[in-house]
């Protein structure tokens, strides 16, 4: 797999839109969780160039949270009952699509491993129990997560699908820029095409 390192900066654009290139604050999300579960990433990497202001960023494991939510609000997570709803720079023509019958917690047989999909901002559901797991589960988040201000030069990676993130109000001079990554961090390399533009390989 090859791909780019694509630069995440506010622009005026996206002026009031919680997005990566936005100016508001992003709640807890996954990266790209309306997309079909084999098109979302599996890790992501995020570089820092500039930080003025100290925006902070915090990160979630879904495992350490999932201990803290009761079990009716695992079942409720874990059925096909909510929809994903394509963030501002998904949409077309200013119109956003959705992605219904989603579940936000999943577990495979035999893995005790949770992986997560949702956007805290962009997805609802029509069952009211729902929208009272979804909350329990942003309560938690909110309550066990790790809060760190990237500095110049600083990378973080982990997996899109068992860590969720949020971000923020970012100063207008922040500079960023993600990589994602598929299935394994194995033979991943990284090379630098031009001064703001890189390029990741990923030997299959």
């Amino acid at each position: 797999m090859a791909g780019h390192a694509y630069r995440i900066a506010p622009t005026t654009e996206e002026t009031g839109q919680a997005s990566s290139l936005g100016t508001a604050s992003i709640p807890w999300h996954s990266d790209n969780s309306c997309l079909t579960y084999e098109n979302r990433p599996d890790y992501l990497f995020l570089g820092c160039v500039e930080n003025p202001g100290n925006t902070e960023f915090a990160i979630a494991d879904i495992q350490a949270v999932v201990r803290l939510l009761p079990v009716w609000v695992l079942n409720e997570l874990t059925q096909p009952q909510y929809s994903f709803h394509f963030p501002h720079s998904f949409s077309r023509g200013g119109v956003s699509e959705v992605v219904h019958n989603q579940p936000i917690l999943t577990c495979s047989q035999g893995i005790a491993s949770w992986e997560v999909a949702f956007n805290e901002g962009l997805t609802t559901s029509e069952n009211d129990q729902a929208i009272l797991a979804l909350s329990a589960l942003s309560r938690s988040l909110d309550y066990w997560h790790h809060t760190v201000i990237l500095r110049p030069g600083q990378w973080v990676a982990f997996n899109n699908r068992r860590y969720v993130h949020r971000r923020g109000t970012p100063h207008p001079g922040r500079l960023l820029y993600r990589i994602y990554a598929q299935r394994t961090l194995e033979s991943i390399t990284l090379k630098r095409v031009t001064q703001n533009l890189f390029t990741i390989t990923h030997e299959l």
